[in-house]
């Protein structure tokens, strides 16, 4: 589920440490999920977050897709999840964060949300899928930087909230499909090596982004022990 995916990625999260839950939100979704804010990073967000990764693909219609943020909006929740490469299944790429950004200009439009208040959390892939050049990578300085502004450019904003590795280059898009990530010699679709060397230039890489202000806060997502302890 995408809500559970979010959440537990954040566990990977680099910047800073978490500090204690504050109280809860007056609000709850239906089957009285509590909407406790969270502080993650420079965030303070609710512990349900806004899947999207089908807007584009079975989800057919935009409208339908603010709808679902209405609904989302209306019951407390702050914290929206999406990716350059979304939707997923067919029509890969950049039309959730489009749907998103229209949806998000027109609610801070009409007063309904600050965009302050707002948190979106987007994701690059080493794929290159919903990227600008479509080309797989390494998480490159450049292409980090490309797919950023493209990201925020297609929502409308000014900044991201936070910017996750969608999943890690030493796999690439190979590691989707299998129980475990064991049998590397499986991946076919790597494109950096696992070395220390290489962990440390992404990271290089990611702080670029934050001292140019495109984001404001990044993660990883679909990692193992092994690359969140790197």
């Amino acid at each position: 589920m995408q809500i559970s995916h979010v959440v537990l990625s954040l566990a990977a999260m680099c910047l800073p440490p978490k500090p204690p839950v504050v109280a809860a939100a007056p609000r709850t979704l239906k089957r009285d999920v509590p909407l406790v804010k969270t502080q993650i990073g420079t965030m303070e967000v609710t512990e349900v977050c806004a899947g999207t990764m089908t807007w584009g693909s079975f989800v057919e219609k935009e409208e339908s897709a603010h709808k679902e943020l209405d609904t989302f909006l209306a019951a407390g929740v702050n914290f929206l999840d999406t990716a350059e490469i979304y939707p997923v299944a067919f029509n890969y790429g950049k039309t959730t964060e489009t749907w998103i950004g229209n949806w998000l200009t027109a609610r801070i439009a009409d007063g309904s949300i600050k965009r302050e208040d707002f948190y979106i959390a987007t994701k690059c892939n080493p794929a290159g899928k919903g990227s600008p050049d479509g080309e797989p990578h390494d998480f490159s300085a450049a292409k980090l930087e490309a797919s950023a502004r493209a990201s925020i450019e297609r929502l409308q904003s000014d900044y991201i909230d936070l910017y996750y590795l969608h999943f890690p280059s030493r796999k690439g898009f190979d590691v989707f499909g299998w129980g475990s990530y064991g049998s590397p010699e499986r991946y076919k679709a790597k494109t950096s090596d696992g070395s220390m060397a290489d962990f440390e230039r992404q990271v290089k890489n990611v702080k670029h982004l934050l001292d140019l202000g495109l984001i404001k806060n990044w993660g990883l997502s679909n990692e193992n022990a092994y690359g969140v302890t790197m």
